[in-house]
């Protein structure tokens, strides 16, 4: 999930959440997205970053061990 800042209608930065989907054994929770933590938040935006770094797009990892954060920007 994306969330992005911006100065005189110009994107200064970009913070950039992990992003998964519930697998619980319950149907109605099943496909719910929630904020990714830990390992798989982190697997997910390493992921995105590698993804990104062809088009010249440096992403830093930010944020704290259960909640990580790409950054890119002014705070990158």
């Amino acid at each position: 999930m994306p969330i992005g800042t911006y100065q005189n209608g110009k994107l200064e930065s970009l913070e950039i959440h992990p992003i998964t989907l519930s697998l619980g054994p319950a149907a109605h929770l099943r496909g719910v997205p929630s904020l990714a933590q830990g390992e798989e938040g982190r697997q997910i935006l390493e992921k995105f970053a590698a993804l990104s770094a062809p088009f010249g797009t440096v992403l830093k990892m930010g944020g704290t061990g259960d909640a990580p954060v790409l950054l890119w920007g002014a705070e990158a």
